[in-house]
């Protein structure tokens, strides 16, 4: 899924040096963990100014990013859909059905899109397709009242 290396300290340094590669197939599959790993890196690398270590991360352009913010947002959508399916389903039924699988797999997926949004906030928009790629996937969140509740926080 990921390559990390961690290389303890270097002769009388208390550095340690790390490299962290993000292939393409860690993008395409997920999870509420890789995510946050993904975003902490960023966010440190950024941090600490080390734009070397952030660009052999081998993180996907923005364009590339777009695409899988789109991605997890329509696995959001699913779920939600998913949702109300299995609600309708159970209309008129007594007592309320428990869908604590589906209310969990809405709660990595709405993990994974916050932690998406947040990682964008730290992305390099200097390719201007990218930026517009984005820009329209981001604003197709704000018409849906969970997703702007996620962007905001």
């Amino acid at each position: 899924m990921y390559l990390c290396f961690l290389v303890s300290s270097i002769q009388g340094s208390s550095h340690k040096l790390f490299l962290f590669i993000l292939i393409d197939a860690y993008w395409k599959d997920l999870t509420s963990e890789s995510v946050v790993l993904a975003r902490v890196f960023v966010e440190h690398c950024v941090n600490i100014q080390d734009d070397r270590r952030l660009e052999s991360a081998s993180l996907p352009v923005v364009t590339a990013f777009a695409f899988h913010v789109q991605e997890a947002y329509n696995d959001l959508l699913s779920v939600l859909e998913d949702i109300e399916t299995a609600k309708m389903l159970h209309a008129g039924l007594e007592g309320e059905p428990e869908n604590e699988e589906l209310e969990e797999e809405l709660a990595k997926r709405e993990v994974i899109m916050g932690e998406l949004l947040r990682l964008a906030l730290k992305l390099d928009y200097g390719d201007e397709i990218g930026r517009r790629k984005v820009f329209s996937v981001v604003s197709k969140f704000s018409c849906y009242r969970l997703c702007r509740g996620l962007m905001l926080s």
